[in-house]
């Protein structure tokens, strides 16, 4: 009863508690790579509602936002672009910042210097100066390439040994492992255990 009381005061004061802080995961998807690591990352914070970002609802609503997207032509792809512009105006209209967890998926080693840097580049420049969407975490994962995207690729660039070997990598991705690190990851940046960035 104490809780509650303090919880309902908490709430005409205008403020927020831990309890009902609300979350939403959302993600950008066309092979289902990001849909399946945005999922795992959903366990990791098992109070957010989760839809696609064409469905998602109003960001306004909402205290901290997962967004998942795909690499497309080295940036984040138009739906998550687009999902992530109707944050910034919900932020405009709310006076204040949506803490934003961005990740997703990429064909390349999420995990080499290249692939770092352009994770945070592009991140970066999404998230401006802090003044709508805060960043508070990210991260990317491997994922198997649409293969109509490397057909498309295939015109333009010869195959390679070393580009068969990092697609034949990509298309054992996203696997179990992936999904425990994403729901672990979501889990560990809810609980303050991962160092905003």
């Amino acid at each position: 009863m104490r809780k509650q009381i303090e919880f309902e005061r908490n709430l005409q004061a205008g403020g927020r508690t831990s309890a009902d802080k609300r979350m939403l995961v959302t993600w950008s998807s066309v092979t289902g790579n990001t849909e399946k690591i945005a999922r795992a990352a959903a366990r990791g914070c098992p109070l957010a509602q989760t839809a696609p970002v064409a469905d998602a609802p109003d960001p306004g609503g909402f205290d901290t936002i997962f967004l998942a997207f795909w690499c497309d032509k080295g940036q984040i792809d138009e739906g998550a672009r687009s999902y992530l512009e109707k944050i910034r105006e919900a932020a405009r209209k709310r006076g204040a910042p949506i803490d934003v967890a961005f990740f997703g998926t990429m064909g390349g080693d999420p995990e080499s210097q290249r692939s770092i840097a352009w994770r945070d580049r592009v991140i970066d420049a999404e998230a401006g100066d802090g003044a709508l969407v805060r960043c508070i975490g990210r991260r990317m994962w491997q994922g198997r390439v649409d293969p109509a995207v490397t057909e498309r690729m295939n015109r333009v660039m010869p195959m390679t040994p070393e580009r068969k070997a990092l697609l034949d990598e990509a298309s054992r991705h996203p696997n179990e492992e992936d999904e425990r690190q994403a729901e672990a990851w979501a889990a560990a940046l809810l609980a303050g255990r991962l160092p905003s960035v």
